[in-house]
């Protein structure tokens, strides 16, 4: 397998940033519903400390991943692709990246406007006193609009694909993520 892109298809690195970011997202939307109706404790306290060092470890992947990408091709999107789905595309995937960065940027804000040290590789104090508006700003961001945005984009990415495999016959999608298919395996 290759490590960098090319115009057929994204190389190992490219794949390992997609499917981890994607794994730790969902992770991460998992443990931001789940912890918000814990209990006070020890346990809460552990789920939180992770949901935060989860999405500082998110915001240095998409660093990477968005320095990656500006140094290698992007596979090409199949000609059958038609134009208003190509800025289709091209519109989800650049909304999804601003909130692969916006969704922990907002999340820190809100602590920071808490007044909460935030501890990951060196602890990041806050002003003495929280200032609340800015905290209900980056809060309402964090855990309501960004978040509804971001299922919302994930659900047309994946219906684009599927309707790509089902619909269309085409694929490309899986080709360019994945590398060649044999498509004669089972055939004999």
């Amino acid at each position: 397998m290759q490590i960098a892109n090319n115009f057929q298809q994204y190389g190992l690195i490219s794949q390992v940033l997609h499917w981890s970011m994607a794994g730790l997202m969902l992770a991460m939307l998992a443990t931001g519903l789940y912890m918000t109706n814990m209990p006070n404790g020890a346990l809460r306290d552990l789920v939180y400390m992770m949901h935060k060092t989860t999405g500082l470890t998110l915001l240095l992947l998409a660093v990477l991943r968005l320095v990656w990408t500006r140094h290698n091709p992007r596979p090409d999107i199949a000609s059958s692709v038609t134009g208003w789905q190509r800025k289709v595309a091209r519109l989800v995937h650049k909304v999804l990246f601003f909130l692969i960065f916006a969704i922990p940027v907002t999340g820190i804000g809100m602590n920071f406007f808490r007044g909460a040290v935030l501890e990951f590789i060196v602890p990041l104090n806050s002003p003495s006193e929280p200032f609340l508006p800015l905290m209900y700003f980056f809060g309402a961001l964090h855990k309501f609009v960004f978040p509804v945005l971001l299922a919302t984009l994930v659900s047309i990415h994946i219906a684009g694909l599927l309707k790509h495999l089902w619909i269309d016959g085409d694929k490309l999608a899986i080709r360019r993520m994945f590398g060649s298919i044999d498509t004669n395996r089972g055939k004999e």
